[in-house]
């Protein structure tokens, strides 16, 4: 009777073994390369032009007083400036109107004053006043560049200025036009400066700071977790321009990472500005995170309920989860019930294959403590059914969820961030490069390819 006891206590006991160690033996993963994101920006500049022509003086004046000779005042009137951008230079032209009053002297005497009089009644004549005033046509031209604190520098120079319209004075036979176009181009060289001093005014700073917040943020990726860009450096290219629109890209240096669970948050300020690569795309090194406990829902999901017949005795696998990693290899715990039941642990190496793009655990087997646990308690327990149903079910073919991955990293990427500005996004090629089983977590390092611009008006 004590002999039976002892059998039925000894069959019902749950199978228990120790643990698996898991430390990760070392070295781990090599430093994740930094990836180089290419963000084309946009920034339509109507409003810029407009409050820069309200801040430029409309009129100027000038004149020159001799006693012998001609003295001539002068007034310059200009009409709206008309900004256009092509290549590296912002053109503006500028259509104006002048008018002049000159007078004639063809002798003069300090007698009686030192300033000098003129000895015969001066000529005067005039042209512009009192009838239409003369055209002209002037054209500038600015080159850009940004300093380091994200405002504006501009070198502007005077392109040219065409009389449409000549002053020739007939009364004394004089052709004012050339001395009056040297004396104007003096007050547009004034002008320039007033151009050049507005448009460093101009911060481009909100615009570069949107790309920064909006790359620093972490990005909520349907069902994958969170797109973290973790940006570390940020540079700004050549300025081009198009019509109204400036057209620069941010290059930024980052180590992305994607992971299941939201981090805490961290917003570091926007950095000065580096040096600008000659990369161009959205071509980044992501590392993607797969917290063990989360990983584990996904397995436990493929496998609950699942049963197993071994030797006409049946098994009922209730949960698995991933227990750890140790020595590059993850460890499993599997909680079953049914003829026996209890918990065993099984280990195996992740490997990878690059052409389908699937991760599977071939050398899968029993952990050797769960290995001497069985042969003890439960023989029929220490069955290649079970390694084999772990092992199909920890399969995990990534093509599709790299494709899903993308086409919803793509949607979040196309999105308004304010009223003024969009983010448009393109995924092309996404690849898994390798991966590294970690203590708390499986790291599988990919490579993304794409496109990713920012509009702001």
């Amino acid at each position: 009777m004590i002999l039976i006891s002892v059998l039925i206590c000894c069959s019902c006991r749950q199978i228990k073994p120790v643990a698996p160690n898991v430390t990760v033996a070392k070295p781990g993963p090599a430093k994740q390369e930094a990836s180089v994101i290419n963000i084309p920006i946009q920034v339509e500049l109507k409003q810029y032009f407009k409050d820069a022509d309200k801040s430029v003086p409309t009129t100027f004046e000038g004149k020159e007083e001799v006693c012998e000779g001609t003295s001539y005042s002068y007034s310059f009137q200009r009409n709206p400036i008309e900004f256009k951008g092509k290549g590296k230079e912002l053109q503006f032209d500028i259509q104006g109107k002048y008018a002049l009053k000159m007078n004639y002297c063809p002798q003069c005497t300090n007698l009686f004053k030192e300033s000098g009089n003129c000895i015969v009644p001066r000529i005067y004549a005039s042209c512009g006043v009192n009838e239409s005033m003369r055209r002209v046509a002037i054209s500038y031209a600015s080159a850009f560049e940004i300093r380091p604190d994200y405002t504006l520098k501009s070198i502007t120079r005077l392109k040219e200025v065409i009389p449409t319209d000549k002053c020739e004075v007939t009364v004394f036979s004089f052709d004012a036009t050339d001395q009056l176009m040297k004396e104007v181009k003096s007050s547009l060289k004034l002008l320039a400066a007033d151009i050049d001093k507005e448009i460093s005014t101009t911060d481009i700073r909100t615009e570069v700071e949107k790309a920064w917040k909006t790359m620093v943020k972490p990005l909520k990726v349907d069902r994958y977790g969170y797109l973290y860009i973790h940006p570390s450096k940020i540079s700004v290219s050549d300025m081009k321009f198009t019509g109204s629109t400036l057209n620069f890209s941010l290059a930024l240096e980052a180590y992305p990472r994607m992971q299941l669970e939201k981090s805490p948050a961290s917003f570091p300020p926007l950095p000065p500005l580096s040096e600008y690569p000659k990369n161009t795309g959205f071509n980044i090194n992501l590392d993607l995170a797969g917290n063990y406990d989360s990983l584990s829902t996904l397995l436990s999901g493929e496998l609950k309920g699942k049963e197993i017949m071994l030797k006409k005795n049946r098994i009922i696998i209730d949960s698995a989860k991933i227990f750890g990693a140790s020595d590059h290899q993850l460890s499993f715990e599997i909680a079953f019930s049914g003829k026996r039941s209890g918990i065993i642990y099984l280990v195996g190496t992740p490997t990878f294959n690059p052409q389908k793009q699937e991760i599977s655990f071939p050398d899968l087997t029993f952990d050797l403590d769960t290995r001497n646990a069985l042969l003890k308690s439960a023989k029929w327990l220490f069955n290649d059914k079970i390694t084999h149903t772990i092992r199909n079910a920890a399969i995990y073919n990534l093509s599709a969820l790299l494709k899903d991955a993308a086409t919803r990293l793509e949607l979040e990427l196309n999105r308004k961030i304010d009223e003024k500005t969009v983010l448009e996004g393109k995924m092309g090629h996404v690849r898994v490069e390798s991966i590294y089983p970690l203590q708390t977590e499986l790291l599988i390092r990919t490579n993304l390819q794409g496109q990713i611009k920012l509009s702001v008006e």
